[in-house]
């Protein structure tokens, strides 16, 4: 007995079931994306839902737009009006002027404008970088009173008065009040035996020796030695801390060659910028200046050998110079 087999008609129905349902599902998902992306209106809430607050903030945001908001009404943040005259408020305003006081005090050295040639030689200080005058600006009667200065500038002394170079005086009482004493060790022998070595030399090898001897301690800047942004050691706290930065070399090679004799008047600290590449700014720097019967030489901190007056620190301008008596300003041809 042969199979039956169902008739053609029967079996296109069979085969278009996929076909109409595959259609139907399709229509059925581009009507839901359709319903999803159309707005829908909220439903209104009902009257009883909205609180006096509610209302009471919905006045000022219209009324926002057509006049500005009055800040003597601005509110706190837990919704009350700021009295003008309330605690807070004139805490808030002392607190603001004692910031805008404290930022001009801060400020004072770099807006003031250098004293005049005259005014500084008549006794004022310079509030922050004393290379305010330049020697393009000097007038004809002040350049007549330049004279041939150190390491090729021009120059105008005066005597260096009481409140001038606060930390270089301040380092010599605190040297006077307690110097080296001669069971001080520095570096890795005692202060008498050393005193006794160089006080028998005299003249460059004087220099090369008081040079060497401080050079041997390591640089670090005065806020990681001291926790201050400037301060000037004398020798018996260089010493101690075995470290210090540029100031701290000088004061100690300055006090040393005093204390064995070395005139005063033949030495300087002299201040001034130093480029150490030519893409980086300038910096100040201090380096010790002697002048001996064989010519000036410089005691650097970071140099063991003397350097020449001149040619040695060509990326180095001074801007001033000073000693115990006498301080000078010092002008570089621009």
């Amino acid at each position: 007995m042969q199979p039956a087999f169902p008739s053609r008609p029967a079996l296109r129905a069979v085969c278009a079931l996929p076909v109409f349902a595959s259609c139907v599902l399709t229509i059925v998902l581009v009507l839901v994306l359709l319903w999803a992306q159309a707005p829908h209106a909220e439903p209104a809430p009902h009257a009883d839902a909205l609180s006096q607050d509610h209302a009471a903030q919905a006045v000022p945001a219209v009324q926002a737009d057509r006049q500005p908001a009055d800040p003597a009404h601005a509110e706190h943040p837990q919704g009350e009006p700021a009295p003008l005259d309330s605690e807070s408020t004139r805490e808030d305003r002392e607190r603001a002027v004692q910031d805008a006081l404290a930022l001009a005090k801060d400020l004072a050295p770099y807006v003031t404008a250098p004293p005049t040639l005259e005014e500084w030689l008549a006794g004022a200080h310079y509030p922050a970088d004393p290379a305010g005058l330049k020697l393009s600006k000097l007038s004809d009667a002040e350049k007549a009173m330049l004279v041939q200065g150190i390491m090729g500038t021009m120059e105008i002394p005066r005597p260096l008065r009481p409140g001038s170079r606060k930390p270089f005086q301040a380092a010599l009482k605190r040297h006077a009040a307690g110097p080296l004493r001669d069971d001080m060790v520095v570096g890795s022998r005692r202060w008498g035996e050393l005193k006794r070595y160089l006080a028998s030399k005299q003249g460059p090898e004087l220099l090369y020796l008081v040079n060497s001897l401080w050079n041997q301690f390591r640089f670090a800047e005065d806020a990681q030695t001291w926790g201050e942004d400037e301060y000037w050691a004398e020798p018996a706290e260089f010493a101690r801390r075995r470290q210090g930065d540029c100031d701290d070399y000088v004061m100690a090679k300055y006090l040393t060659l005093r204390d064995l004799g070395f005139p005063v008047d033949r030495m300087r600290l002299v201040v001034g910028k130093l480029t150490r590449k030519k893409t980086a700014p300038r910096e100040f720097h201090v380096v010790l200046r002697c002048q001996t019967e064989k010519g000036p030489f410089i005691l650097e901190n970071n140099r063991k050998v003397l350097l020449d007056d001149r040619t040695s620190l060509k990326r180095f301008k001074p801007v001033y110079s000073f000693n115990e008596k006498t301080e000078w300003l010092n002008f570089v041809w621009e």
